[in-house]
């Protein structure tokens, strides 16, 4: 049985959880709102080159932040590095209010650099707080809350938008922000503060090797995905579509993969080898993303995108735990978020330019599918890491 909350500070962790997820939901739509905005930033002389580099750069700082990510939140506590992490993103929202191309570049690295170390954060706090099956629900709880804000943000803004303008669409997420901000100030405890600071240890090796090659998987797979709702909409109006129906549109995926992630999360516990589940959700999710420029957009495509895309996600994520020890378990999922976030930058600036060569967001499409596929010879040297005597990667520390 699942254990429910009780009333001792280790039981508060299911309002802990509450709290983390609305701090990732919100990051997910301060991530989505420049794809969200896309056709009304576009009518602003804002190119597809510059798009691509305001939707890279919120992840930018995670390339830098992630790994001494972990180190800053184990001495300030994690109270207090949940609430500044959410500060800063309240920050970079105010930023944004100010309207100029700079402004709103130096908005996104500021909020993205919250953000980014929130994600080091919150995954530290569920992992210390559940164990067993219970770990297994926190995190699909908590990887649902990306996709959910992102969808959220397709749905919310636009209109906002169309109706009052860009800035009170901007004006509106950033009150959202604040209303996170002080939910997780009365919902995380100061109890969950660490009283001992554990021992900086680092993976070296093949255990090296192999978390980095999950963050490759991780990044690839991801930045991927994130093509449909960065460029979706504006490849949408490309085809005809209002603005606000195309949102609606990628919003399906989104909507989808709220569903298809715990489901391939639950069919991946069930399976001995989940590598099959990758394997054919990435293939598939490649085809699926190469037709949407090339035949009439419907909503069944969306569907099945949302779908296959979200089925290997869950199994993707249970990999670091194969080759990381908890000595070596902080550290190493810093170099997993910094390869995933420097490829999740440099992917949509790359297809933006790409756009703009060929002015026409279909190519981002094509991109995403051919990323796809490069997806699954990198989970089979994965595969190969972990296939020794014994069965699995022996993690080797380094002090």
């Amino acid at each position: 049985m699942l254990e429910l909350p009780g009333g001792s500070v280790n039981d508060k962790k299911w309002l802990i959880l509450t709290a983390l997820f609305l701090g990732r939901c919100i990051m997910g739509m301060q991530f989505q709102s420049v794809g969200s905005l896309a056709p009304l930033l576009r009518a602003q002389d804002i190119d597809y080159g510059q798009l691509g580099l305001l939707i890279g750069a919120y992840l930018a700082p995670g390339v830098l932040l992630c790994l001494p990510g972990g180190i800053v939140v184990s001495r300030l506590g994690d109270r207090v590095a949940v609430i500044g992490c959410l500060v800063l993103m309240a920050c970079g929202g105010a930023l944004e209010l100010h309207g100029s191309w700079i402004g709103y570049l130096a908005a996104r690295l500021i909020a993205g650099a919250g953000g980014v170390v929130l994600t080091v954060a919150a995954t530290k706090m569920i992992v210390d707080r559940f164990s067993g099956r219970n770990l297994g629900l926190a995190m699909a709880v908590y990887v649902n809350a990306w996709p959910c804000g992102i969808a959220l943000s397709l749905v919310c803004l636009p209109p906002i938008a169309q109706l009052f303008g860009l800035l009170q669409a901007r004006a509106f997420l950033l009150g959202l922000v604040v209303v996170v901000l002080l939910l997780n100030v009365l919902l995380i405890p100061n109890a969950a503060r660490p009283g001992v600071v554990a021992p900086v240890s680092l993976p070296r090796g093949l255990t090296l090797l192999a978390i980095s090659v999950i963050g490759v998987l991780w990044g690839v797979a991801n930045a991927a995905f994130a093509t449909v709702f960065g460029f979706g909409p504006a490849l949408l109006v490309e085809k005809g579509f209002v603005a606000s129906v195309a949102a609606s549109y990628v919003s399906i995926v989104l909507w989808m993969s709220l569903l298809s992630i715990p489901a391939g999360g639950l069919i991946a516990s069930r399976l001995s080898k989940p590598g099959g589940l990758i394997v054919l959700s990435l293939a598939v999710a490649a085809a699926a993303l190469v037709a949407v420029p090339h035949m009439h957009a419907n909503i069944g495509l969306f569907v099945l995108i949302g779908i296959v895309s979200g089925l290997p996600g869950g199994a993707m994520m249970t990999l670091p735990a194969q080759v990381l020890t908890t000595e070596i378990r902080a550290v190493g999922m810093g170099v997993f978020y910094t390869i995933s976030y420097a490829i999740m930058l440099g992917f949509p600036v790359l297809q933006g330019l790409l756009a703009r060569s060929a002015r026409s967001a279909s190519i981002t499409f094509d991109t995403a599918a051919v990323a796809m596929l490069l997806a699954i010879p990198v989970f089979g040297v994965f595969a190969m890491l972990v296939r020794r005597p014994g069965g699995a990667l022996a993690a080797e520390p380094s002090s």
